[in-house]
């Protein structure tokens, strides 16, 4: 090397080095002009897209940047779709949050092969709302309680096996399989209320709250009664319907309706894919915070029926963990429950 050339090299690197390193980008420079992508894991019309879709309309307003947060649906086999997705294909920069059911998460622990996700590795962003499960029977099937199943027949209509299989085979085991039979396969719970209306089906499990949500007529009428109630608790309204406790179940069951009733404190959670950097998950636990006590987003679910009990992402985390941390005993359990 020349003399000349050596004297430019050392000055370029001097150069190189006295320059000052170059500023990482914001969260707010990052978001801004950009989109993110909400994943719901259900059709139009349930209880999670109205959940979702509240959700997208408040929240890019909190989220540095502003970003334009738009609904998508990516419907499933009771939202796995849209969990893997989450957890194996959505880019992980932070322009992609999805919403699906938590059964999941129990599910993850009896069969993970069947789940194929990590639950433990997605970034958690926050929970919209807990909710007691019930299973109700349509009045016109002429079934109205719980005792009749020891001498009726009662078929239970759902789409997998979530909330309507878990809490109808409890019933099955409290009542007979001869007693109660469940009809799984349709697309949403929309459908499963349909096939119920028609009389395909006798009754169905899910949450109560979404039930006052999207079939307020129902109570109206009178159309519905409920057989069984599956919390610690009695819900509000619910006085004098049994808990599944009170039942005949024998003590192991019991131990396994617990492991899936904890489930139900998280009955909408948020998450990001893992690996988000951590300024942006930051970011985005602030946005869903502020969202979920904005005046504006609860107005607008007031107008929806949708009771919301926000659960910050530390809570969140921490209820996951120990659906995770099950005695292996007790996954056992509730893993022939859901045979």
């Amino acid at each position: 090397m020349s003399r000349r050339r050596a004297i430019r090299w050392i000055s370029a690197l001097a150069a190189a080095l006295a320059a000052p390193p170059s500023r990482a980008q914001s969260p707010a420079e990052f978001w801004r002009g950009r989109s993110v992508e909400l994943v719901i894991g259900y059709p139009p019309g349930g209880g999670y897209d109205i959940f979702g879709r509240a959700l997208a309309q408040h929240m890019g307003k909190h989220v540095p940047g502003q970003p334009n947060v738009v609904a998508r649906n990516m419907p499933g086999a009771s939202s796995l779709k849209a969990a893997q997705y989450l957890a194996t294909s959505a880019p992980r920069d932070g322009t992609v949050i999805g919403l699906f059911n938590s059964n999941l998460i129990t599910t993850g622990v009896t069969e993970p092969k069947s789940i194929g996700v990590d639950m433990g590795a997605l970034t958690w962003i926050g929970n919209m709302v807990s909710d007691t499960k019930t299973c109700f029977s349509w009045r016109a099937s002429g079934i109205v309680n719980a005792e009749q199943l020891r001498t009726r027949n009662f078929i239970i209509g759902g789409t997998s096996r979530g909330s309507a299989y878990v809490y109808g085979s409890l019933l099955q085991h409290a009542y007979g399989e001869a007693r109660v039979k469940i009809v799984l396969g349709y697309p949403s719970n929309i459908d499963a209320y349909l096939a119920m209306e028609r009389g395909e089906v006798m009754g169905i499990c899910t949450g109560y709250d979404i039930v006052k949500q999207l079939r307020p007529d129902w109570f109206t009428n009178n159309s519905i009664a409920f057989l069984a109630q599956y919390g610690e608790a009695f819900e509000p309204g619910l006085e004098r319907v049994p808990r599944i406790y009170d039942l005949p179940l024998s003590e192991e069951m019991k131990l396994a309706a617990r492991f899936y009733i904890s489930a139900d404190r998280i009955a909408r959670p948020v998450a990001a894919p893992p690996g988000a950097p951590a300024d942006r998950v930051a970011a985005l636990r602030e946005a869903f915070d502020r969202t979920l006590a904005d005046p504006e987003f609860h107005a607008a679910a007031a107008k929806q029926h949708m009771e919301v009990q926000p659960m910050n992402a530390a809570e969140l985390t921490r209820v996951v963990n120990a659906i995770r941390a099950t005695p292996p005993r007790i996954v056992e359990i509730a893993r022939k429950l859901a045979e």
